[in-house]
């Protein structure tokens, strides 16, 4: 069946971001490791607290659907 998600041109997923408890936002990449999960990191934050995706007025963003569809901005915070 495939992945349901994939990065458009390369391996690495670009376009995250990940904070820690100082809630400083860090460039981060991802990488698929299920058909609908990705793992972030980035090696500025060792214990990330929250992940942004595609959240910047003009992001630099590659992850597809299989349909060829762009992921959707997201974030998991609620930081002011």
């Amino acid at each position: 069946f495939g992945s349901a998600l994939r990065p458009f041109g390369v391996k690495e997923i670009r376009g995250f971001r990940v904070c820690g408890m100082d809630k400083v936002w860090h460039s981060a990449t991802g990488i698929l490791v299920g058909a609908n999960q990705v793992e972030v990191s980035s090696p500025e934050v060792v214990a990330p607290i929250a992940v942004r995706y595609a959240w910047a007025n003009n992001p630099e963003c590659n992850l597809y659907s299989r349909d060829g569809l762009p992921a959707t901005p997201f974030r998991t915070d609620d930081f002011k």
